[in-house]
């Protein structure tokens, strides 16, 4: 009887430990999840897999595919195993007017997706286009160098902070773009600085509840990530012609590829589970001319496409958006980082996510 009783304490200690230790970490759980704001009692649900990683060093410039970055709070970073060595963050680079320091892109400047960036040493990245000279910019880092800080407008009134890289730089860039001696100056931006929204663009915190001060990249548009689903790209080819397009034309930083994966199945998403960096939506991707451009010539493709394709059933629907937007079609969806700060992602890596 004894015995018994013995081991009914233990099994009743043990399972009260048990039940105590789970309540527990159930609470820390919901606990976590309200301060990031994640629904705990929604199930992560596997969607596919990280199928390519891009980054682009210079706003509006070639890409450069990764393997694995650094995710920060800018964007992604190129990651060297030589922690000396320097490392790219996505759109540390800009091109703007000398005249009235408005940024250059691509929409206006097809051919600017054609300038490759690279890094050359510690002291300076390297800047290549078709029949230009490679120029070497030695990457601004003292004190003098930041005494060249200017202001430059992004949607025409967000200032952003920039560091002037040289007239040498200045020169390169305006003879490649505009085939004149001046006109145009190179920026760099050592993430010293965060812009604000709430300042300079209050209606699109209006707008959109989920854009955050801390959500934007350093000369990235809006947020600091962009994901892209293949599954999507493969049903705007489907509808297209005459020509087939690439993930590429939509500049995406990381494209999740999956065979059982719908079509625009990211619409839906709330939350993004990357190993253990986790991701929230920030706002739909309204696109320009900018995916009429073929990356590997730089030169418009003929018939506007796929924006007109995509025009006919992917368009902003809220009145409130199309105030502030216009009649965009949507395609691919910016994502704010919230946990998971300098963690490492890589290609093949799964992917969770909770919907709406």
């Amino acid at each position: 009887m004894l015995n018994y009783l013995n081991s009914f304490s233990q099994n009743y200690s043990l399972a009260l430990s048990s039940a105590f230790t789970g309540a527990i970490l159930l609470a820390f759980y919901i606990f976590k999840s309200r301060v990031l704001n994640i629904p705990w009692y929604k199930e992560w649900k596997y969607v596919g897999k990280v199928s390519d990683l891009y980054m682009y060093p210079l706003k509006s410039g070639r890409f450069l595919k990764l393997k694995r970055a650094r995710c920060t709070t800018f964007g992604l970073k190129q990651f060297e195993e030589d922690e000396r060595a320097f490392q790219m963050l996505d759109r540390f680079l800009v091109v703007y007017r000398d005249s009235d320091k408005s940024y250059c892109t691509s929409k206006t400047f097809p051919h600017m997706v054609l300038i490759e960036v690279t890094v050359h040493d510690q002291e300076y990245f390297a800047i290549d286009a078709p029949n230009m000279r490679t120029l070497y910019v030695k990457i601004p880092v003292t004190k003098e160098d930041k005494n060249n800080k200017d202001n430059i407008y992004l949607w025409g009134k967000q200032k952003v902070m920039t560091i002037d890289c040289g007239d040498e730089a200045a020169t390169w860039v305006s003879r490649y773009i505009l085939d004149t001696e001046t006109g145009l100056r190179l920026g760099f931006h050592d993430g010293s600085e965060r812009r604000s929204f709430e300042q300079d663009l209050p209606e699109y915190v209006e707008v959109y509840k989920n854009l955050k001060n801390e959500s934007t990249g350093l000369y990235a548009d809006l947020a600091n990530y962009l994901f892209v689903n293949e599954s999507s790209v493969n049903e705007v080819n489907s509808r297209l012609t005459d020509i087939q397009i690439s993930h590429r034309n939509f500049r995406p930083n990381i494209v999740i590829s999956d065979n059982k994966l719908p079509p625009f199945d990211e619409d839906n998403w709330e939350y993004i589970k990357i190993n253990n960096l986790i991701f929230k939506f920030v706002k739909y991707c309204p696109r320009c001319l900018v995916v009429n451009i073929d990356v590997d010539t730089g030169s418009r493709i003929p018939g506007r496409e796929p924006l007109n394709v995509m025009g006919s059933y992917r368009k902003l629907k809220d009145v409130k958006n199309i105030k502030l937007e216009g009649e965009h079609p949507l395609f691919g969806s910016y994502f704010d980082i919230i946990e998971g700060e300098n963690e490492l992602i890589e290609v093949g890596a799964a992917v969770f996510v909770k919907k709406r």
